[in-house]
């Protein structure tokens, strides 16, 4: 087969799978991560470069499906290379993207029948008008890559104009190295393997990595547990929690422990951490992990069983990192901006408020609790807070620098994507009164 039949029958079995997965997340509501990963592990035929196109492909129509949701089929087309309307909602993404150079992207291009030369590269408002040319979109607004229920949960004072901008921009990844830092050979090992990398000016411990090359999970230093993938605002937390070695602290919601890996290496694994969490699966993602990292001072107990034993011996630190609407992760999970609704940030808000009050008689005289959402809700967010301490006047707010600009927070973090290329992150930290 020649290289443009190829290339043609690459671009119909992509629209299929890009086709197939779209439209399957748009129904089941399930992630789209989730529903990649099943897809690839039904489809073997599909290589590594091939998942990368399908990957990119739907990650861009999730990120701009505010702007070509009316360009789209609104059901699965019968055969997806062949529906003019699906091509120029693909086309019309991976130009956005600046994804449309590739042999394939080219080729569904001519499918849909648009010219792709001079596509803006970088400001929103160029790519919107660009949009409106070409697709016949006169009516588009920035705001509309965000749902309309979204701008109401923001804080009145919030830049929704600048969060648009940084939704739209594929997001780096960033790692955290673990353990002594003059015996970690991870910034030796990514340079070796000619990484873009980044580290942090404040938080040393912080590298950003832009388009890793390799999969990360498979150098020798992540298997000697030397870095664990993790957000910077994901990271800050340890900072606000500023846990101690030689302390007792109580992670509430553990999930897989990526904050209790966190905690365990400010402390340096001295003392002991207690990772709680409802779903036992979870917890033994959280034993593997911790193994790797070698860090002996984690136990990992079932949610219910813990709250009851907390308030006989209560811990020096209780960190409430709360299940939430995740609005603040929307720059990696773009597709989770249009299954999310403003019932769940309500609901969500009330389970906040049950975790934190459930959580509280943990905190021993004189101890730390610190708040945290990965979410721009107030409701999830400054209201659970006011709503605590109006209810308990033996916890105050306690000042704490911030960690990425070391300027006072007054006891509430709030980080966003803009300046650090990051996700968002909120938390608050309290301190009982003695």
């Amino acid at each position: 087969m020649n290289n443009q039949k190829l290339t043609q029958a690459r671009a119909r079995s992509y629209c299929e799978a890009i086709a197939q997965i779209f439209y399957e997340v748009r129904e089941s509501r399930n992630p789209l991560d989730q529903e990649l990963r099943r897809f690839f592990r039904n489809n073997k035929k599909y290589g590594s470069r091939d998942r990368r196109f399908i990957s990119e492909s739907l990650y861009s129509l999730y990120r701009w499906f505010g702007w070509v949701k009316d360009i789209l089929p609104e059901q699965a087309p019968a055969i997806p290379s062949e529906n003019k309307k699906f091509c120029s909602a693909i086309t019309a993404v991976l130009c956005l993207d600046n994804l449309h150079r590739e042999p394939v992207a080219e080729y569904i291009s001519q499918l849909a029948g648009v010219n792709t030369q001079q596509v803006p590269k970088e400001k929103l408002d160029d790519k919107r008008l660009w949009m409106g040319k070409h697709f016949g979109l006169k009516k588009l607004n920035n705001s509309d890559l965000v749902p309309a229920w979204f701008v109401d949960e923001l804080p009145k004072d919030f830049n929704l104009e600048e969060l648009i901008i940084d939704l739209q921009k594929r997001p780096p990844m960033w790692i955290r190295l673990q353990g002594p830092q003059n015996k970690n050979n991870t910034l030796r090992e990514l340079k070796e393997r000619d990484f873009d990398i980044y580290p942090h000016a404040i938080m040393k411990k912080a590298i950003k990595i832009v388009n890793p090359r390799v999969n990360l999970y498979e150098l020798k230093s992540f298997r000697d547990g030397q870095f664990e993938v993790q957000d910077l605002a994901s990271q800050s937390l340890g900072f606000a929690c500023n846990a101690q070695s030689g302390q007792r602290w109580w992670d509430v919601c553990a999930g897989a422990g990526g904050k209790t890996l966190l905690l365990a290496d400010h402390m340096e694994s001295k003392g002991g951490i207690t990772s709680t969490d409802i779903r036992e699966w979870k917890l033994d993602d959280l034993k593997k992990r911790a193994k790797r990292a070698r860090f002996s001072n984690i136990t990992t107990k079932n949610l219910k069983k813990t709250r009851s034993a907390s308030k006989k011996r209560p811990y020096d630190g209780v960190l409430v990192d709360a299940p939430c609407s995740c609005t603040g992760t929307w720059r990696r999970n773009p597709d989770a901006r249009w299954s999310s609704t403003a019932e769940d940030c309500e609901e969500l808000a009330k389970i906040q408020t049950d975790i934190l009050e459930k959580s509280a008689p943990g905190v021993k005289a004189g101890g730390v609790l610190v708040y945290a959402t990965c979410s721009f809700s107030v409701r999830e967010n400054e209201e659970i807070v006011e709503n605590f301490l109006k209810n308990h006047p033996d916890f105050s707010l306690e000042d704490f620098p911030h960690p990425l600009t070391l300027k006072s927070t007054g006891g509430i973090l709030r980080i966003s994507p803009s300046p650090e290329d990051c996700d968002a992150m909120f938390a608050a930290r309290f301190r009982r009164k003695i």
